[in-house]
Protein backbone atom coordinates (compact mmCIF):
# COMPACT_ATOMS: atom_id res chain seq x y z
CA UNK A 1 0.00 0.00 0.00
CA UNK A 2 2.80 2.41 0.87
CA UNK A 3 4.45 1.70 -2.47
CA UNK A 4 1.24 2.57 -4.33
CA UNK A 5 0.94 5.79 -2.34
CA UNK A 6 4.47 6.75 -3.31
CA UNK A 7 3.76 6.06 -6.99
CA UNK A 8 0.73 8.32 -6.90
CA UNK A 9 2.65 11.02 -5.13
CA UNK A 10 5.25 10.92 -7.88
CA UNK A 11 2.56 11.16 -10.56
CA UNK A 12 1.15 14.33 -8.97
CA UNK A 13 4.59 15.91 -8.86
CA UNK A 14 5.11 14.72 -12.42
CA UNK A 15 2.04 16.67 -13.51
CA UNK A 16 3.02 19.79 -11.62
CA UNK A 17 6.75 19.94 -12.17
CA UNK A 18 7.61 18.76 -15.68
CA UNK A 19 7.60 20.32 -19.11
CA UNK A 20 4.79 20.79 -21.65
CA UNK A 21 4.47 21.52 -25.49
CA UNK A 22 3.34 20.03 -28.94
CA UNK A 23 4.64 17.71 -31.66
CA UNK A 24 5.24 19.28 -35.07
CA UNK A 25 5.07 17.08 -38.18
CA UNK A 26 8.05 17.32 -40.55
CA UNK A 27 7.70 17.25 -44.34
CA UNK A 28 9.98 15.36 -46.69
CA UNK A 29 11.97 18.13 -48.44
CA UNK A 30 13.81 21.19 -47.18
CA UNK A 31 11.69 23.78 -49.02
CA UNK A 32 8.51 22.26 -47.66
CA UNK A 33 10.10 21.99 -44.24
CA UNK A 34 10.80 25.73 -44.17
CA UNK A 35 7.24 26.62 -45.16
CA UNK A 36 5.76 24.18 -42.68
CA UNK A 37 8.02 25.49 -39.93
CA UNK A 38 6.76 29.05 -40.48
CA UNK A 39 3.15 27.87 -40.55
CA UNK A 40 3.57 25.76 -37.43
CA UNK A 41 5.32 28.65 -35.69
CA UNK A 42 2.33 30.91 -36.40
CA UNK A 43 -0.08 28.27 -35.12
CA UNK A 44 2.02 27.78 -32.00
CA UNK A 45 2.16 31.51 -31.27
CA UNK A 46 -1.62 31.79 -31.61
CA UNK A 47 -2.14 28.71 -29.44
CA UNK A 48 0.20 30.04 -26.75
CA UNK A 49 -1.61 33.39 -26.67
CA UNK A 50 -5.01 31.74 -26.37
CA UNK A 51 -3.81 29.36 -23.65
CA UNK A 52 -2.47 32.27 -21.60
CA UNK A 53 -5.75 34.14 -22.17
CA UNK A 54 -7.80 31.18 -20.92
CA UNK A 55 -5.60 30.67 -17.87
CA UNK A 56 -5.83 34.36 -16.95
CA UNK A 57 -9.62 34.45 -17.33
CA UNK A 58 -10.16 33.34 -13.72
CA UNK A 59 -8.63 35.37 -10.91
CA UNK A 60 -9.54 32.52 -8.57
CA UNK A 61 -10.29 28.88 -9.35
CA UNK A 62 -11.37 26.03 -7.10
CA UNK A 63 -12.34 22.49 -8.00
CA UNK A 64 -12.33 18.87 -6.94
CA UNK A 65 -10.61 16.41 -9.25
CA UNK A 66 -10.18 12.73 -9.97
CA UNK A 67 -6.72 11.60 -11.00
CA UNK A 68 -6.31 8.36 -12.92
CA UNK A 69 -2.81 7.14 -13.70
CA UNK A 70 -2.28 4.28 -16.14
CA UNK A 71 1.04 2.44 -16.11
CA UNK A 72 2.45 0.77 -19.21
CA UNK A 73 1.07 -2.61 -18.10
CA UNK A 74 -2.44 -1.15 -17.92
CA UNK A 75 -2.50 -0.99 -14.12
CA UNK A 76 -4.56 1.92 -12.79
CA UNK A 77 -3.66 4.15 -9.85
CA UNK A 78 -6.31 6.61 -8.70
CA UNK A 79 -6.61 9.62 -6.44
CA UNK A 80 -9.07 12.30 -5.39
CA UNK A 81 -8.00 15.87 -4.81
CA UNK A 82 -8.75 19.55 -4.38
CA UNK A 83 -7.19 22.46 -6.28
CA UNK A 84 -7.33 26.11 -5.21
CA UNK A 85 -5.79 28.93 -7.27
CA UNK A 86 -5.57 32.62 -6.54
CA UNK A 87 -3.80 35.01 -8.87
CA UNK A 88 -1.09 35.98 -8.70
CA UNK A 89 1.06 33.14 -7.54
CA UNK A 90 -0.96 31.14 -5.02
CA UNK A 91 -1.78 27.46 -5.49
CA UNK A 92 -2.98 24.77 -3.10
CA UNK A 93 -3.01 21.16 -4.32
CA UNK A 94 -4.33 18.42 -2.01
CA UNK A 95 -4.51 14.76 -2.98
CA UNK A 96 -5.69 11.52 -1.41
CA UNK A 97 -5.16 8.04 -2.87
CA UNK A 98 -8.37 6.06 -3.42
CA UNK A 99 -9.54 2.76 -4.84
CA UNK A 100 -10.24 3.12 -8.56
CA UNK A 101 -13.75 1.74 -8.07
CA UNK A 102 -14.50 4.86 -6.06
CA UNK A 103 -13.67 6.99 -9.08
CA UNK A 104 -16.35 5.16 -11.08
CA UNK A 105 -18.98 6.05 -8.47
CA UNK A 106 -17.94 9.74 -8.66
CA UNK A 107 -18.42 10.01 -4.91
CA UNK A 108 -15.79 12.04 -3.11
CA UNK A 109 -14.28 10.31 -0.05
CA UNK A 110 -15.74 11.42 3.27
CA UNK A 111 -12.33 11.04 4.91
CA UNK A 112 -10.21 13.86 3.54
CA UNK A 113 -6.93 13.14 5.28
CA UNK A 114 -4.62 14.17 2.46
CA UNK A 115 -1.66 12.01 1.43
CA UNK A 116 0.08 15.02 -0.07
CA UNK A 117 -0.31 18.80 -0.04
CA UNK A 118 1.51 21.18 -2.40
CA UNK A 119 1.44 24.90 -1.65
CA UNK A 120 2.88 27.61 -3.89
CA UNK A 121 3.02 31.14 -2.53
CA UNK A 122 5.35 34.08 -3.11
CA UNK A 123 7.60 32.02 -5.42
CA UNK A 124 8.07 29.33 -2.76
CA UNK A 125 6.90 25.73 -3.23
CA UNK A 126 6.13 23.62 -0.17
CA UNK A 127 5.52 19.88 -0.56
CA UNK A 128 3.97 18.37 2.56
CA UNK A 129 3.83 14.58 2.95
CA UNK A 130 2.00 13.78 6.22
CA UNK A 131 2.95 10.11 6.00
CA UNK A 132 6.63 11.07 6.13
CA UNK A 133 6.06 13.95 8.58
CA UNK A 134 8.08 16.14 6.26
CA UNK A 135 7.79 19.39 4.30
CA UNK A 136 10.17 20.09 1.42
CA UNK A 137 10.62 23.78 0.57
CA UNK A 138 12.01 24.92 -2.78
CA UNK A 139 12.12 28.15 -4.73
CA UNK A 140 9.78 28.03 -7.72
CA UNK A 141 12.52 29.69 -9.76
CA UNK A 142 14.85 26.76 -9.04
CA UNK A 143 12.41 24.34 -10.68
CA UNK A 144 13.29 24.93 -14.32
CA UNK A 145 10.77 22.36 -15.55
CA UNK A 146 7.82 23.47 -13.39
CA UNK A 147 5.95 24.93 -16.37
CA UNK A 148 2.45 23.73 -15.30
CA UNK A 149 2.83 25.37 -11.88
CA UNK A 150 4.14 28.58 -13.42
CA UNK A 151 1.25 28.67 -15.89
CA UNK A 152 -1.41 28.02 -13.27
CA UNK A 153 -0.03 30.58 -10.83
CA UNK A 154 0.91 33.27 -13.36
CA UNK A 155 0.29 32.43 -17.02
CA UNK A 156 2.62 34.20 -19.46
CA UNK A 157 4.08 33.74 -22.91
CA UNK A 158 7.49 33.65 -21.26
CA UNK A 159 6.50 30.46 -19.44
CA UNK A 160 5.73 28.92 -22.85
CA UNK A 161 8.73 30.38 -24.68
CA UNK A 162 10.42 26.99 -25.05
CA UNK A 163 7.32 25.24 -26.38
CA UNK A 164 4.94 24.98 -29.31
CA UNK A 165 1.20 24.97 -28.57
CA UNK A 166 -1.56 23.64 -30.82
CA UNK A 167 -5.19 24.61 -30.26
CA UNK A 168 -8.23 22.62 -31.43
CA UNK A 169 -11.91 23.57 -31.13
CA UNK A 170 -14.39 20.79 -30.38
CA UNK A 171 -17.71 21.79 -31.94
CA UNK A 172 -19.66 18.97 -30.29
CA UNK A 173 -19.40 20.45 -26.77
CA UNK A 174 -17.91 23.89 -27.52
CA UNK A 175 -14.71 23.11 -25.64
CA UNK A 176 -11.14 24.12 -26.46
CA UNK A 177 -8.33 21.57 -26.51
CA UNK A 178 -4.70 22.65 -26.20
CA UNK A 179 -2.15 20.00 -27.17
CA UNK A 180 1.40 20.49 -25.93
CA UNK A 181 4.57 18.44 -26.43
CA UNK A 182 8.20 19.26 -25.72
CA UNK A 183 10.65 20.54 -28.29
CA UNK A 184 13.30 18.80 -26.22
CA UNK A 185 13.16 15.25 -27.54
CA UNK A 186 14.66 13.92 -24.29
CA UNK A 187 11.76 15.23 -22.20
CA UNK A 188 10.00 12.81 -19.87
CA UNK A 189 6.69 14.05 -21.33
CA UNK A 190 5.56 13.22 -24.86
CA UNK A 191 2.29 15.17 -24.83
CA UNK A 192 -0.02 17.11 -22.54
CA UNK A 193 -3.65 17.87 -23.32
CA UNK A 194 -5.51 20.68 -21.54
CA UNK A 195 -9.27 21.07 -22.04
CA UNK A 196 -11.27 24.24 -21.32
CA UNK A 197 -14.99 24.85 -21.63
CA UNK A 198 -16.30 28.41 -21.38
CA UNK A 199 -12.71 29.33 -20.48
CA UNK A 200 -12.82 27.06 -17.41
CA UNK A 201 -10.19 24.39 -16.90
CA UNK A 202 -11.93 21.00 -17.22
CA UNK A 203 -9.30 18.31 -17.84
CA UNK A 204 -5.58 17.66 -18.11
CA UNK A 205 -3.91 14.57 -19.52
CA UNK A 206 -0.19 13.73 -19.54
CA UNK A 207 1.42 11.06 -21.72
CA UNK A 208 5.00 9.80 -21.48
CA UNK A 209 7.24 8.21 -24.14
CA UNK A 210 6.88 4.91 -22.24
CA UNK A 211 3.13 4.84 -22.82
CA UNK A 212 2.12 5.89 -19.32
CA UNK A 213 -0.68 8.40 -18.92
CA UNK A 214 -2.20 10.44 -16.10
CA UNK A 215 -5.58 12.14 -16.45
CA UNK A 216 -7.13 14.80 -14.24
CA UNK A 217 -10.85 15.54 -14.49
CA UNK A 218 -12.06 18.61 -12.59
CA UNK A 219 -15.58 19.03 -11.19
CA UNK A 220 -17.46 21.25 -8.72
CA UNK A 221 -15.68 24.11 -10.45
CA UNK A 222 -16.04 27.63 -9.08
CA UNK A 223 -14.29 30.67 -10.53
CA UNK A 224 -13.78 34.29 -9.51
CA UNK A 225 -15.05 33.79 -5.98
CA UNK A 226 -13.37 35.22 -2.90
CA UNK A 227 -10.66 32.92 -1.54
CA UNK A 228 -9.20 34.19 1.75
CA UNK A 229 -5.42 34.23 1.91
CA UNK A 230 -5.68 32.08 5.04
CA UNK A 231 -6.58 29.13 2.79
CA UNK A 232 -3.06 29.24 1.39
CA UNK A 233 -1.33 28.49 4.66
CA UNK A 234 0.02 25.15 5.90
CA UNK A 235 -1.05 24.20 9.40
CA UNK A 236 1.60 21.69 10.44
CA UNK A 237 1.90 19.41 13.48
CA UNK A 238 4.89 20.18 15.70
CA UNK A 239 6.67 16.94 14.80
CA UNK A 240 6.90 17.78 11.08
CA UNK A 241 10.43 18.38 9.74
CA UNK A 242 11.06 21.18 7.25
CA UNK A 243 13.72 20.46 4.62
CA UNK A 244 14.87 23.41 2.51
CA UNK A 245 16.24 22.70 -0.96
CA UNK A 246 17.30 24.88 -3.88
Amino acid sequence: MFKIKQLLIRSVLFLLCHTMAITVSVAANNTSNHGNADHNSDLSAAGSSHLVEFLKAAKTYQADFWQIGEASAGRLECAYGRLLLKQPGQLLWQVKNVDCQQVQTLKAPTDQQWDQVILTKQQLVKIYQPLLEQVIERSLGSLDDAVPVKLLTGASLQALAGFDVREQSKSDDQSQLFILSPKNKQSLVSKIEIVFKNKELQQMRVLTPLGQSTKLKFFNIKTNQILPSSLFELKLPKEVDIVKQG
